[in-house]
This record gives structure tokens, sequence and C-alpha cells, in this order.
């Protein structure tokens, strides 16, 4: 028997941008084609010997000395940098005659363009996670259409299924053969809770114990977790966690002020801001910027003020009210335990672009440290902390 998975969304939201190699079957591709593509990226940039498979970073200590971090490995090594980036991170088959329609390039790119301004048109006006906004109305009574069409005749799958919450307070899927797998005769969805596993099945929370051979987890992550697997430690012996708490902050997912030369890949409130990929390029950018900067000004290190940060995330969290997210006692991983959301970005991909072009114009200073005197200038060395073998995911799991 072979299992396949596949992405959530549309596939060109996993493409990056510029490298525009699309050799997916399917408009939602599958596990095996996006690591086939991961793959084309790393030997077409040859990226390979900077990758070190099968090692997790444990820990990124700052060293006032050094003017940068010791980072320490799961095999004991010990490595000196400057910067630190952390990227650890929160269908329909095409038929035979639109497969020809898109063996053209220019057909591809087309409909990439459409699909891209399909998801630009759900940020104009309310966006579609806001309640009783047009499109998250629009949205619901479509999807609860498409239940009550494929349950016609199942009443009570219908209701099984069904949410109680507002559209979008959980991260929607978008498939149209799952529901219809529940209908198959040798299909029983349990809805209940799982109270325990026993040697020979599961058991439900009404007790009734059933056999199994085989038991898939599902129970999902904890995308509002950032930075779980790895200690990160600046000036003056300073815990990130610590400092964190129990609401994880940062601006634009990508600072935190008191750590500085530390940079994030998807961070605190970074998800929903377009695709993973296109949050992932614009914050990039961002680093790369900061970095040119620092060379320029011939500075050691840069840390963000707090000031300004505070400032930021406050605006963002009122942005939060009236959304599915935290209204309507939806239960859901964007959320802290604090109750604040810390995963999700509300304002689309436009602002967030803008925002990371923005530092200076949003008066985002930053505490700069003079470059050593035995250094006459800074240099970058990144590290993906999160380089282990078949590991090509993100920590929170992509956009919403």
């Amino acid at each position: 028997m072979r299992l396949c998975a596949r992405v959530a969304k549309p596939s060109h939201r996993y493409h990056r941008r510029g490298y525009g190699r699309n050799r997916t079957r399917c408009e939602v591709a599958t596990s095996q084609e996006i690591l086939a593509y991961l793959n084309e990226v790393v030997d077409d940039y040859q990226l390979e010997p900077y990758i070190r498979f099968g090692t997790d970073v444990v820990s990124v200590h700052w060293d006032d000395a050094l003017q940068g971090y010791r980072l320490r490995t799961s095999a004991g090594d010990e490595h000196e940098f400057e910067i630190v980036v952390s990227a650890v991170g929160c269908e329909r088959l095409f038929t035979p005659e639109e497969r020809k329609k898109y063996e053209s390039r220019l057909a591809r790119r087309l409909r990439r363009w459409r699909l891209w301004l399909g998801v630009l048109r759900l940020y104009v006006g309310k966006e579609f996670h806001h309640i009783g906004s047009a499109k998250n109305v629009k949205r619901e009574a479509s999807a609860r259409a498409f239940i009550d069409d494929v349950f016609a005749d199942r009443p009570d799958l219908r209701t099984a299924v069904t949410p109680t919450y507002p559209y979008a307070g959980k991260r929607q899927m978008f498939n149209d053969t799952f529901y219809a797998s529940l209908l198959h005769d040798n299909v029983e969805l349990v809805a209940k809770p799982v109270e325990r596993v026993t040697a020979h099945g599961i058991v439900d929370a009404d007790g009734i114990e059933r056999p199994v051979d085989v038991i898939v987890m599902a129970t999902g992550y904890k995308a509002s977790s950032y930075l779980s697997t790895l200690q990160v430690v600046g000036p003056g012996g300073r815990d990130l966690h610590t400092s964190w708490g129990d609401s994880p902050t940062a601006f634009l997912g990508v600072v935190v002020p008191g750590f500085p030369n530390f940079y994030m890949i998807y961070g605190p409130n970074a998800n929903g801001a377009g695709s993973y990929l296109f949050v992932a390029e614009r914050e990039a950018e961002y680093v790369v910027r900061n970095i040119r900067w620092m060379m320029r000004s011939h500075l050691s290190a840069i840390d963000v003020r707090s000031a300004p940060v505070e400032r930021y995330n406050r605006w963002l969290q009122s942005r939060m009210r009236g959304t599915s997210w935290i209204d309507g006692g939806t239960r859901n991983y964007y959320t802290a335990p604090s109750g604040i959301v810390v995963t999700n970005y509300p304002e689309g991909p436009i602002s967030w672009a803008l925002f990371t072009r923005a530092r200076r114009l949003l008066s985002v200073p930053y505490k700069r440290y003079p470059a050593l005197a035995a250094s006459s200038s800074t240099s970058a060395q990144f590290v993906d902390v999160a380089a282990r073998t078949g590991n090509s995911g993100n920590e929170g799991g992509g956009e919403q």
C-alpha cells in the first residue's frame, strides 16, 4: 500500500518567486512533488555543501567578547556566528484536457497570476476572517453548501463534520475527496475524543474500545510555541523564552528587542500575511537589508528598540478584534495560553510587504554596537537550524 500526503493550498503557494518550475500534476501538489521541487532548488543553487543533515541546533548563546553567538549542536559541536537566522518556523486532479491546456508555460504563468490575484482580493475591504464581513459570510455559505451536498443522505455525518465556530476560526482545508471518503462502507467516523490507547485498540470518551492494527497520530502541533526546541540566550544571560513568557511577540515575526543579530523567519504573527514563501522571502529581504546597513556602517551588531516594537504589537492585537480567530468561542492553534493571537497577521500581504520595506519610516531604530577593533567590517554567516534529514517543513505549518 502506498500512502500519499498533499499540501493544503494550491501548489503555486509553495513555489519560490522567480523559480518558475511547476511540474505538479494536481492543483494541490503531493508530498513527493514538493520534495522533488525542493531537491531541484538545492541542486540548482548548489546549497547542499551549506546544509548539515541529521544535526539539531540546541542552543544559541550571545558572547559579548565575540559580539556574536556561540551555537551548539546535538552532536556536541560549537560554532561561532556573528549573525544567526532561525528558520525553524507555525485536491482536485487536473483532467486530461486541463493538463493539455497547461502544457504551455504562458498558460501556467497566467493561471498562477489569476490565483495570486484571487488571494489579494481576499484582503481588499473587510477580510474573510472578520466575522460577518461579506467575504466571511459568502465563504461560510459555500462551505456549508458543500457539506450539505456531500452528506445529503447522511444527516448524522453532516452534523458531525459541520463546525460550530465561525468560518476561518480554524485553518481551512480545501479538498473535494476527504468528505466523500467518509461515505465508504469500510469507513466509520467516531466523533468522540480518544480517552486512551490500549494494547489492542482505542478507547473513546464513552468507554467503547475499537480494535485497530495501525494508529496514525493527527493530533496537531504547538504552533504558538516558537523555537520550542532551541534555547536562545542574549546579552546579560537573557533567555528568549523567559522574556516571552506565554505570549511570544516580535517585530514582523523577525526581530525581538534584547537579542542583537538574531533573526527569525516566520516567527510570531507572521502566518497569514500571504503564502509561506511570500512571507519568508520578504523577511529574508528585510534581514539582508539590515546586514548590508550594518556592514556599511561598520557595526558589529544591531538590536531593535523595544518601544516601537511594543507599539507595533499593540496595534497588531487591536486588529484582531472581530476576527473569527478569537471571537465565537473558537479553540485553535493561533492563540497562546494568555489568549492573544500569536501566530497570525490580520492585515494581508500588501501591508506586510510595505512594513518590511519601511523600517526607518516606521521609526524602528536600532541600537548600534561599534565594530570590534580587530575587524574593519562585519561579515554574515547563516545557519539553518532545521537542517535535518527528511525535514523540509516549518514550525507552524505555513499560511493560515
